[in-house]
């Protein structure tokens, strides 16, 4: 839902990540599906030749612990569950609020008997240890249309593309550099 009329005033990515890595300092980072987010932050500081490793505490892998039997396990519904209210979900703000109730909450409920599920681990991104998957329908065509609208001839081959690569393309693009 973001349109590009909302971030036409916004600043470059050159200030705003060394910004962002700054307010960071050594803390842990605390997330729901946090390295969906982390992998963002992580790519485009070394775009810019920074480091960003962190360390973090899941709250998805938490409620993955402990609500086994819950079908969903997404921010939305553990918010319902739990009667966190999140006034504007999917915007940046309240969602961050929203799962460091979330957190609080799960920890109250559940730190005493799962310790290790709340303690901060190492964030990978890198793919080492990870599944990879692959890219999705909706990232290939997304990929096709923008590498035809910026005129780039792209070396890939949509049969192998795994999601993060996708990925990393579409944010090469969007950046304007050259993948």
């Amino acid at each position: 839902g973001i349109t590009n009329e909302m971030v036409a005033d916004a600043r470059r990515r050159e200030e705003v990540i060394p910004a962002f890595l700054d307010f960071c300092g050594n803390e842990v980072l605390v997330g729901h599906n946090i390295i969906f987010d982390y992998s963002f932050m992580k790519n485009q500081a070394e775009l810019l030749g920074l480091s960003f490793e962190k360390q973090g505490i899941d709250t998805l892998k938490i409620a993955r612990r402990v609500h086994k039997n819950m079908e969903s396990k997404s921010l939305e519904a553990l918010c319902a569950h739990y009667e966190i209210d999140n006034k504007a979900a999917h915007r940046a703000y309240h969602d961050a609020l929203a799962t460091a109730k979330l957190y609080q909450t799960l920890a109250h409920y559940f730190e005493e008997r799962e310790p290790q599920v709340f303690k901060p681990a190492p964030l990978n991104c890198s793919g080492k240890g990870r599944t990879e998957f692959p890219a999705s329908p909706k990232q290939v065509a997304f990929l096709a249309r923008l590498a035809a609208q910026k005129k780039i001839k792209i070396n890939w081959n949509p049969e192998t593309l795994t999601k993060s690569e996708a990925s990393r393309l579409i944010e090469l693009i969007l950046s304007g550099e050259q993948p």
